[in-house]
């Protein structure tokens, strides 16, 4: 069922969109990626996951962007990346989110990517038992919380 939705999605897919427009595109294929995600690791939004981030990969190498919208940019990355991997591993995602919050540490968006930030760390070192979470990530999460608060 998923190649199926694949297939369709890759066929409707602007590879190219116009450079005035890329900020929309990018916003609408992670929207409706997240529309076709059924629950947080479905596969069915993945191809509109993978080009929203090719596209953001692509603003941060060829464009001229101030910290606040590079920051932005990080924030995407790491939703898209949180959406991709479905093998449950957050490091990734989360370097991108920490990157956010040290471009753009007052942004609203960086509290949210706080917020997501701490989240995976819970979730990956044990869930809700908060099993053995190491001491320097506990003490990166603190320098986190003080930066963007």
């Amino acid at each position: 069922q998923d190649i199926e939705i694949w297939i369709e999605s890759l066929k409707k897919i602007n590879a190219s969109p116009k450079k005035n427009d890329v900020n929309k595109y990018i916003l609408a294929l992670m929207q409706e990626g997240k529309a076709l995600n059924e629950f947080p690791r479905d596969r069915k939004g993945l191809v509109q996951f993978l080009f929203a981030s090719r596209l953001l990969n692509e603003r941060l190498k060829n464009e001229k962007i101030d910290n606040i919208e590079k920051a932005m940019i990080y924030y995407q990355l790491g939703l898209c990346e949180l959406a991709i991997h479905s093998n449950m591993s957050v490091s990734q995602s989360n370097s991108y989110l920490e990157e956010s919050m040290h471009l753009a540490p007052k942004s609203a968006f960086s509290k949210k990517a706080f917020v997501l930030y701490e989240e995976n760390v819970f979730f990956e070192y044990g869930g809700s038992a908060n099993i053995s979470i190491p001491k320097e990530e506990t003490l990166r999460i603190e320098s986190l919380r003080k930066l963007v608060n």
